[in-house]
């Protein structure tokens, strides 16, 4: 006898059905999986870009910093020679200082001794001049009492002869002969004083 549908189907062995041997497969195709897409093309373009942007700042942020680090140690070294010549130049200026000071407390020591030593000399030269102006005063006393003495005492001198006498004459010579004659003896032709200091005879 014939089997019916249901008998036939819920047998030992069911019969396979249609769908259950269709298997859906997501996977993409070979074609797919040889051609990116272009959303993923695009990603990966910006991806680069970006990571070769990020490189170049940051090799240029490196450099701009080592730039930077230099420059601050060439200030910092140039400051600090700076301030060695500032503490160089302030030393001196403070050795300059005190060698002034020391030339100043000298020579104003000097001033001062030398202002004492003239205001005593007016004082000293009263001291040597004194007894020099008493003394003076003594001896010129006893001179005028040694000239009035010396005058009293002194004998009358006779009274200088008169080269002419009161009536226009001449004086008698007061060795015996005239002035024209050569003496008490001979005249021997000499007249006179003129023919005597010629050599007359």
């Amino acid at each position: 006898m014939a089997q019916s549908y249901e008998e036939f189907g819920s047998g030992p062995e069911q019969a396979e059905t249609p769908h259950d041997g269709w298997v859906t497969d997501s996977r993409p195709t070979d074609a797919g999986m040889g051609a990116p897409s272009t959303t993923d093309v695009s990603t990966r373009s910006v991806a680069d870009h970006l990571s070769a942007l990020l490189q170049s700042a940051d090799g240029t942020a490196k450099r701009i910093i080592e730039e930077a680090e230099a420059k601050a140690r060439d200030q910092l070294a140039e400051v600090d020679r700076r301030a060695r010549r500032v503490e160089a130049e302030a030393a001196r200026l403070a050795s300059w200082s005190r060698q002034t000071e020391k030339l100043i407390q000298a020579m104003w020591s000097a001033f001062s001794e030398f202002r004492k030593d003239m205001e005593a000399v007016p004082k000293q030269i009263n001291d040597v001049l004194g007894p020099l102006a008493s003394h003076a005063s003594v001896v010129v006393r006893q001179i005028d009492n040694l000239t009035t003495a010396l005058g009293s005492q002194a004998p009358d001198r006779p009274a200088a002869p008169s080269p002419l006498p009161p009536d226009g004459t001449s004086s008698p010579s007061p060795l015996g002969f005239e002035a024209g004659s050569n003496g008490p003896g001979d005249s021997s032709g000499v007249t006179s004083w003129d023919d005597f200091a010629s050599g007359s005879s």
